[in-house]
């Protein structure tokens, strides 16, 4: 009689041959997104605590997604780099908003860039900022686990299901996968901002970043590919009234 350890050894064997070929057809589908740059420079942020003299400590540690290693200051690759500062001087966003963004990192995810930040006596190239861009706040306090991705309305109607009208852009990456149906049921979030996140797929150029993995289904005899997605975001607007 086989023993547990050989039993679960042949199950981990099998998923990943299936993930294996999951992968394979990923790339087959994938295409490559000529509007990379819309979809590129995408960061998490966690704020740094170390006990040491500023800059060297007290900034932040920004880390790009979907990427398992980011060039840091020092051109060495690095799971996540340290920045001194962020810069929000490229938004609209009012102080206030600033203040709660700065207050609710581990829901934030931005666009933005590194520029050298300059400081008395201290070798340029040294240190970096971050110039934010944009700004997305994710709905709930779920973890986002998976892919980040940008999911938008690419036109295609369809007279039969499954019907695949969703473009899904991973992000700071050039490909694109054209998918069937969005699934926010697991993010825990309310009807309304369901509404809103699927409205932000439909209805805004901005489209809707999400976090999350892609499964198969079938339907009418046919095979789909569902985002199910773990977290989403949506865009930040100023609340300045011009």
């Amino acid at each position: 009689m086989p023993s547990r350890l050989s039993i679960r050894e042949k199950e981990e064997r099998k998923l990943r041959i299936f993930n294996s070929i999951l992968l394979c057809i990923f790339f087959f589908l994938a295409f490559i997104n000529t509007s990379y740059a819309d979809n590129s420079t995408y960061w998490t942020i966690q704020k740094d605590y170390r006990k040491c003299m500023y800059p060297m400590c007290g900034g932040y540690w920004v880390k790009r997604v979907n990427r398992a290693q980011t060039p840091c200051a020092d051109r060495e690759l690095k799971e996540q780099c340290y920045v001194v500062d962020l810069d929000w001087s490229a938004t609209d966003l009012s102080e206030l908003q600033i203040s709660e963004l700065e207050n609710s990192l581990n829901m934030l995810l931005v666009r933005g860039e590194r520029e050298e930040a300059s400081f008395f006596d201290i070798q340029e190239g040294t240190f970096y900022n971050l110039k934010v861009q944009e700004a997305w706040l994710a709905v709930t306090d779920e973890k986002a686990r998976g892919w980040f991705v940008r999911l938008y309305d690419n036109g295609v109607r369809c007279i039969t299901t499954p019907c695949a009208s969703i473009d899904q852009a991973f992000l700071n990456t050039v490909f694109t996968i054209s998918i069937h149906e969005v699934d926010l049921l697991a993010t825990n979030a309310t009807d309304e901002q369901i509404t809103d996140g699927m409205n932000a797929i439909f209805n805004s150029e901005d489209g809707l970043i999400a976090a999350g993995t892609n499964k198969f289904f079938i339907e009418d005899f046919s095979i789909g590919i569902n985002f199910w997605a773990t977290q989403f975001f949506l865009r930040v607007e100023s609340d300045i009234k011009e």
